[in-house]
């Protein structure tokens, strides 16, 4: 099990259920892909163990979970001033800021720093029961590009520039 991660344009989608709020569906040849059944798109199915443990690694998990799940439900930033987390219930949408792409993208500027040989790539594929634990394949660097490049894109083109879980 996972999560389904969608960042783009919320709309309201009704039935006979009820309504609830979607992110429309997007995908370019430019946007980042890494191997992945998702790639180029704006959305991506990591395990809930995995994205947890990237949002932990490159310090995100208070400006992205709410705080019964690691994070802060409003999440101060530096400048003193608040934004509500990305995830702040599961299922669950929020709107995202330009406050939210700054941090996020000051955070993975900053691990970048620390692991500066770091390829954004994951492992290459394992022989037979072989697998290659060379930490310069970094994971955290693939899913950090996604996010900042959807969220850029979100806030540039989206009325309601939306991140989606589900």
């Amino acid at each position: 099990m996972g999560y389904n991660l969608k960042i783009g344009e919320a709309y309201v989608a009704s039935d006979e259920d009820g309504e609830r709020i979607l992110v429309r569906d997007e995908e370019f040849p430019h946007a980042p892909a890494f191997g992945e059944p998702t790639d180029y798109t704006n959305s991506r199915w990591p395990s809930y163990s995995g994205w947890f443990n990237f949002c932990q690694n490159i310090g995100i998990a208070g400006i992205m979970f709410k705080g019964a799940n690691g994070g802060s439900d409003l999440f101060q930033l530096p400048d003193g001033s608040y934004v509500g987390c990305l995830i702040p219930e599961h299922p669950g949408v929020a709107r995202i800021t330009q406050k939210h792409l700054d941090y996020v993208t000051q955070k993975a500027t900053e691990y970048r720093a620390l692991h500066p040989d770091h390829k954004a790539e994951f492992p290459p594929e394992s022989i037979g029961d072989s697998f290659d634990p060379n930490p310069i394949y970094d994971g955290n660097l693939c899913r950090a590009q996604w996010l900042i490049f959807w969220m850029e894109w979100a806030i540039l083109n989206c009325e309601n520039p939306t991140f989606y879980n589900s």
